[in-house]
């Protein structure tokens, strides 16, 4: 039909169905196989990547918190797989509308820890922990102090706001307040050399040309904290 405008035309005008105001449905089979042909080819790429291709149980649950999966950290790995799975499908219907939600494609182009991650799985652990908690009011808080507000057409997205918040230059002030008020001696024995490089460069530390141990000594001083 795409190819052949004249017969469109025909169709219409001497449909009776036209005729009586309804529309016309004309079929494309081509066009619905490769769509159904698509959907399948996107399930099969999510479940291979989440169920064979990620086997750092860390790196899984990192993964799953920073696509806004709740209890990562206490939470069996397969549970987390079938929810993070999911998370997926679920946020690939809503990208129709809004194509700033994180879905499937999202997740394929990153399947490993970037600093945009970790930021992500930081705040949703912190969400979990109830150290950061969101009011109906559409507030964002930590204990008493107001992080942001999501605005009210945000809402139903409210955890990417917040992530996109927190990851923007102009608020890094206030993202290094978040992290010296929540980073305690126990969080920062669980952080990994790439984690300590990421918190370096967030409180504006130049991690050129210097060693991990360098790095890590670094950050500890940055949050007063011993080692």
């Amino acid at each position: 039909m795409d190819r052949d405008p004249d017969l469109a035309f025909y169709l219409y005008f001497i449909s009776n169905s036209a005729k009586k105001g309804n529309r016309l449905k004309v079929d494309n089979p081509k066009a619905d196989l490769k769509k159904k042909a698509d959907i399948v080819r996107s399930e099969v790429e999510i479940k291979t990547a989440i169920w064979t291709m990620i086997t750092d149980d860390d790196v899984l649950r990192r993964l799953a918190a920073s696509y806004d999966v709740s209890d990562t950290n206490i939470k069996e790995p397969d549970a987390l797989r079938f929810e993070l799975e999911e998370k997926l499908l679920s946020n690939d219907l809503k990208k129709r509308k809004d194509p700033t939600i994180k879905g499937t494609a999202d997740f394929l182009q990153e399947m490993k820890i970037t600093d945009g991650v970790r930021l992500r799985a930081y705040l949703k652990n912190l969400m979990d922990e109830k150290k950061i908690t969101f009011s109906p009011d559409g507030r964002f808080k930590l204990g008493e102090r107001v992080l942001m507000q999501v605005r009210i057409n945000e809402l139903p997205r409210k955890f990417d706001f917040l992530c996109s918040f927190f990851n923007a230059p102009n608020n890094n002030e206030k993202l290094q307040e978040l992290l010296r008020d929540t980073i305690d001696g126990e969080k920062m024995g669980k952080f990994d050399d790439k984690d300590f490089t990421w918190l370096a460069k967030v409180m504006g530390t130049n991690v050129s040309f210097k060693k991990k141990d360098e790095i890590k000594e670094a950050v500890y001083a940055l949050f007063n904290i011993e080692r």
